[in-house]
């Protein structure tokens, strides 16, 4: 009896370590804050859900309801703390940049997980990327991929550097590695875009006009990769010097995150199939292929495609220009399926609203495409039988074999500068097409 109960218990625990590997909920976070009872309810109010600090501020942040990220706090601390429902899990490292560091990293990972099972641990990336990437998920098999990505502060250096803009890149190499390694990927974004404040002794403090267009472009681009947390650096940014209350940033920040967490619980299910850029595509980036069932209309777009838990397909196309609205037009291009609704997300009731469709039309010259004389001599003795010529029917069956071809459904949307989008899309059988071989 002893054995079969001690069994059970093994099972159970070996299950709740297995949960907690990905990642309770979707991650809005920041860090740097002194927790008090004003800032806690201040961070919760702006729509955080992780905060960072020691274990005695559990007890205030339970009362906000916030989960705690605890730094380094020692075996014996991680122990008790086992299936502590306030507890996100331990801080380890930040930023190792050296094979010492790596090493030390992968060993208190595999010490606090033999010590704590049911809480995840945090180790964060700079923004080296490249084969460091694989390497770090190799030697330190982190719960989940996290780097750091400020394109406002250091993307100037890298291009000058490289040659490229460092948003798209890096987010294009972690994405693959954190889908590569079956983890969840999160990102650091900075709160402020302006980094030093000319003739101002405190760095950020003042907010720049054009903060607001430029985080959001931070945010929604990160999306569309497939995030699933954005942690916001630096926390004390957010808050007024004097008064201790959200400043400007602040207030910013948290009309962000009230959207993040409308549509969190949708996107913490979602997993990413594919990103797509319309012209201009940065350098290491992918555009559509021509045959894709989604094609993306227009300039300055990205566009990611996601499979849920239910059967329907879902994308989230974002507004690269942080200057412009830019209209989006999504075309369909499917063989033996059609769209049968396209639903946007309300980012502020969090309910799924219809999108009307669009057809565009066939206006080619069916005449002269189907000419078997206008046929390349090479695909002529393709499809011909015995050299037998085709019907313009069987050759419009060829066409619709080997290509996909008009009428297509489309839908079109406006987005404003550096803002995005969530679409549902659910799909049904379309009209077959007789096989006129037969």
């Amino acid at each position: 009896m002893l054995r079969m109960v001690t069994t059970i218990l093994l099972i159970l625990l070996f299950a709740i370590s297995v949960a907690a590997r990905d990642l309770p909920e979707f991650m809005i976070f920041t860090y740097g804050i002194d927790l008090t009872d004003a800032t806690v309810k201040a961070l919760s109010d702006a729509g955080f859900n992780t905060v960072y600090g020691p274990a005695d501020k559990l007890s205030l942040c339970r009362s906000y309801g916030l989960k705690l990220m605890i730094p380094h706090p020692g075996v014996e601390t991680a122990r008790k703390l086992r299936v502590n429902p306030d507890v996100w899990g331990y801080d380890i490292m930040d930023e190792p940049i050296s094979l010492k560091q790596l090493y030390e990293a992968a060993d208190s990972v595999r010490v606090y997980r033999e010590a704590d099972p049911t809480h995840l641990t945090f180790v964060n990336l700079n923004q080296k990327a490249g084969h460091w990437i694989p390497f770090f998920m190799d030697t330190v098999k982190p719960d989940f991929l996290s780097f750091d990505e400020y394109q406002w502060w250091y993307g100037g250096i890298y291009e000058w550097f490289t040659g490229s803009k460092s948003l798209f890149v890096k987010l294009e190499q972690h994405r693959d590695e954190a889908l590569a390694a079956g983890v969840p990927l999160t990102i650091w974004r900075e709160v402020n875009v302006q980094r030093n404040v000319p003739n101002e002794k405190d760095r950020n403090w003042v907010t720049p006009p054009d903060n607001a267009p430029k985080i959001r472009q931070n945010i929604y681009s990160s999306l569309v990769y497939g995030v699933k947390g954005i942690l916001w650096f630096y926390g004390p940014l957010l808050f007024d010097q004097k008064t201790g209350k959200l400043n400007e940033t602040g207030s910013q920040v948290a009309a962000i995150n009230a959207e993040l967490q409308k549509l969190s619980p949708v996107l913490i299910n979602l997993t990413s199939i594919g990103v797509f850029h319309t012209a201009p595509v940065p350098k290491g980036s992918r555009e559509v292929s021509p045959d894709h069932w989604v094609q993306p209309v227009g300039d300055e777009l990205v566009l990611g495609t996601f499979s849920g838990t239910e059967k329907r397909e879902y994308l989230m196309v974002a507004n690269k220009d942080w200057q412009h609205e830019r209209t989006a037009t999504l075309q369909f291009r499917l063989f033996l399926q059609v769209v049968d609704s396209v639903e946007l997300f309300d980012r502020h009731t969090g309910a799924w609203k219809p999108l009307a469709m669009a057809e565009v039309a066939d206006t080619r010259d069916h005449d002269k495409i189907y000419t078997f004389d206008n046929i390349p001599k090479g695909i002529k003795d393709y499809i011909t039988y015995n050299h037998k010529a085709l019907t313009p029917k069987e050759l419009s069956f060829f066409e619709l074999y080997h290509t996909y071809r008009p009428p297509y459904q489309e839908v079109s949307l406006t987005l404003a500068p550096g803002d995005g989008e969530l679409l549902r899309i659910s799909l049904g059988d379309g009209e077959d097409i007789p096989d006129p071989r037969q």
